[in-house]
């Protein structure tokens, strides 16, 4: 292992005005925050404490953390907030480094399971009874046959024509609940089992943050892995930490789960040609059961939360008698167990499922909020925790000293108290980088104060008419950013026809594809919600505004937002000042962070929140927000 000086001195021979990289790039620009950034890195690898670093859109935070990663000669997860962002990191960054640093290094990039080809199921798919196959595209299962015979990694992503969320897809990954381990025939050719062969040589392994938690808990829950060994972690995108932990610390159950456990259980029995009429019976009593007790809970509901005195004694009623049957199914398939693993693994989902739904709905655990989901083909029941700081504590932050948390929202009023009291960590090593961009040339801010308070019902439409004001001075080469769906499918609608630009919505075509086409079409505009608000990276013409609709605060009565609420208030503090406001400001810093990628980049922040100078609270916001000028005039955007 190197001395920090060492590291240090590898810092600098790479990103230094004269270092590998400016021989590399004739444009190269030097960032003296970026080897700020870096040797803050090597030295909380190197000294054991962890890390907290803001590193301004611009700083170029990934070779700032790689480079001192790789050098370190430790064993470290890069841990991402997006597929996406792993992508770029192991094809396009990991190669850069490659060719300046002269230590040879391995790099591994491991996504979930699901993601991967299982090639026992698609070669038993392969053979299913064509009426197991209704409803599936046959060009497509041609298009597979030919992809499946051709990859090397077995990875989704290289499958460019099978669409989101395709059904055949859900017929032939590599979930959990199929795996056979060293009893399949294809044990040997396993891309996963190659994978973590991969993943156990390299020294970066790359993952996002679903698998990290899922990992964490796996090893809480069944003292088994999926990553690695590792010494160091590094968390990238580290503000989705709290949301992302929150999923896999709870517990959820669906009217989805318990048809797909129906249909395995159906497809296995007849493929291993066991034939149980007991079974039979009891899995068509299970389908009848819960469509009884998730139709109690009407569709387009969204998201409401569940408490004990809105509980009727009829839901009572049909929750018992479906956890009843998941039970008797649980016991009849445990004398399968030694005529099929995979049905040995249904029986395990079947316990699961009945333990969840009881710990649901018997809402006995205060430290969770117990809530329910409406979409338009499933009912999702939660239990989430509430407060997630003691988790994280127990499981990660004291028993792994070498940690770096980065991103380019961390910290709100220049501190990282927020964070540190969402998520547990008690003690690091601070660093807010400020963005080499210079916003006061580079962009400027909209508010229009004339528009009504959000919340007032003419705001939509007086909204859609400033911004169709706005997009005509832009030329198109917008975003459109809103925080609800509802405001989104209102306001395009209401501009469809009257732009002569091409209007792209979230929802119609996947994200790369929406992307893909924004860029090519250069005064196109895209409108979009909360997953668009992070993580994209449009530079140059194509995007030159940034039109936000209102504030981001969280809906004050979604369920875990109230729960969290409360439970702060209950403890005498005050959750708007503490934590309504932080989460909203970091919000609202990624949504304006798209705006300005390159030194180059000139464009328009358009907030249409009235409140953000009229509302005594819209000055702690606009100390956090870049320093650009502001304006209330379309005169003064109509002349920057």
């Amino acid at each position: 292992m190197k001395t920090l000086r060492e590291l240090e001195l590898l810092i600098e021979s790479i990103l230094d005005r004269q270092g590998k990289l400016a021989e590399i790039f004739s444009h190269y620009e030097w960032r003296p925050e970026q080897i700020r950034m870096s040797k803050a890195v090597a030295a909380a690898l190197l000294h054991e404490v962890p890390l907290l670093v803001e590193a301004g859109t611009g700083t170029g935070k990934t070779l700032a953390y790689l480079i001192p990663a790789i050098g370190s000669g430790q064993k470290v997860i890069v841990s991402t907030g997006t597929k996406n962002l792993q992508e770029q990191i192991y094809f396009k960054d990991i190669p850069l480094l490659a060719r300046v640093i002269s230590k040879k290094f391995l790099a591994c990039n491991l996504k979930g399971r699901e993601n991967y080809l299982c090639r026992r199921r698609w070669k038993q798919f392969s053979n299913y009874p064509r009426r197991l196959m209704s409803g599936l595209d046959r060009e497509l299962i041609g298009r597979m046959q030919s992809w499946a015979l051709e990859t090397r990694s077995g990875d989704r992503s290289e499958i460019d024509f099978l669409p989101d969320h395709d059904p055949l897809w859900e017929e032939v990954n590599s979930k959990r609940d199929f795996c056979l381990g060293q009893k399949c025939d294809f044990h040997s050719e396993c891309f996963i089992n190659r994978l973590r062969q991969e993943a156990n040589e390299a020294d970066i392994v790359i993952v996002n943050h679903h698998l990290f938690f899922s990992d964490l808990m796996l090893k809480e829950a069944t003292n088994s892995e999926v990553l690695p060994r590792y010494q160091s972690i590094i968390f990238d995108e580290a503000h989705q930490i709290e949301d992302i932990a929150t999923d896999y610390f709870g517990l959820s159950v669906s009217n989805y789960q318990i048809q797909e456990l129906i249909q395995d259980i159906r497809r296995e029995m007849e493929l291993e040609k066991i034939n149980v009429p007991a079974i039979n019976d009891t899995l068509n009593l299970l389908g009848q059961r819960a469509s009884a007790f998730f139709m109690h809970f009407p569709p387009g509901l969204e998201k409401k939360r569940l408490k004990s005195d809105l509980i009727s004694a009829s839901l009572v009623e049909r929750y018992q008698a479906m956890a009843d049957t998941l039970g008797l199914l649980t016991s009849q398939l445990t004398g399968l167990r030694a005529k099929s693993e995979p049905l040995y693994n249904c029986e395990r989902r079947s316990r699961n499922l009945q333990d969840t739904v009881r710990f649901i709905m018997d809402m006995a655990d205060s430290e969770y909020v117990y809530w329910v989901e409406s979409r338009t083909k499933a009912v999702y029941l939660h239990a989430s925790p509430i407060d997630v700081s003691g988790d994280l504590r127990r499981l990660l932050f004291s028993r792994l000293r070498r940690l770096v948390l980065t991103s380019a929202t961390l910290s709100v009023d220049g501190r990282f108290d927020y964070l540190k009291a969402r998520l547990g960590l008690e003690s690091a090593t601070e660093l807010v980088l400020n963005s080499p961009f210079d916003y006061r040339r580079q962009a400027v801010m909209y508010v229009p104060t004339h528009l009504p308070d959000p919340k007032e019902e003419s705001f939509i439409f007086r909204a859609a008419e400033e911004i169709e004001r706005i997009i005509s001075l832009s030329r198109g080469r917008a975003f459109i950013l809103f925080t609800s769906y509802k405001n989104l499918d209102q306001i395009f609608h209401l501009l469809q026809g009257k732009l002569p630009y091409q209007l792209l919505r979230q929802g119609d075509r996947p994200k790369t594809a929406l992307l893909e086409e924004f860029k090519k079409d250069v005064h196109s505009v895209l409108l979009a919600t909360s997953s668009f608000w992070e993580g994209v990276d449009v530079q140059g013409d194509a995007l030159s505004c940034v039109i936000i609709d209102r504030l981001p605060f969280a809906v004050p009565t979604e369920p875990l937002t109230e729960a969290r609420i409360d439970y702060l208030r209950e403890g005498g503090g005050n959750p708007f000042l503490t934590y309504q406001i932080p989460q909203a400001i970091i919000a609202l810093r990624q949504g304006i962070g798209r705006l300005i990628r390159s030194s180059e980049d000139r464009g328009l922040i358009c907030i249409l929140d009235r409140r953000l100078l009229t509302k005594p609270y819209g000055r702690i916001f606009l100390q956090n927000l870049p320093d650009c000028p502001i304006c209330t005039d379309l005169q003064q955007v109509r002349i920057f």
